[in-house]
């Protein structure tokens, strides 16, 4: 699943988001590129953003086309408050 336009304008508005992921794209939509709602939050160091997308349903543990998972991606950031959070939502540390 794509997203919608108009996802793309919620940046860090995390009740426009969560207006949009409830009542349009869902919470397991990916953008052209293959990123899911969580991949992209975590790219930018969105952690409301991100809290909302897991609290929605979103797989903590989604994977990008080369099989890395949001998880390495936010270890590599170095962001603890992003990885925490991941984890606690069912996020694989050892993986």
């Amino acid at each position: 699943m794509q997203w919608s336009p108009p996802l793309r304008i919620l940046r860090c508005h995390v009740d426009l988001a969560r207006f949009l992921v409830e009542y349009s794209t869902g919470v397991g939509a990916r953008e052209e590129d293959g990123w899911a709602l969580v991949q992209w939050a975590s790219e930018r160091g969105h952690l409301d953003l991100m809290r909302t997308f897991v609290e929605l349903g979103a797989d903590a543990a989604v994977q990008d086309s080369d099989g890395a998972t949001t998880l390495h991606w936010v270890f590599g950031y170095g962001d603890v408050d992003l990885a925490t959070l991941l984890v606690e939502h069912g996020a694989d540390a050892t993986a």
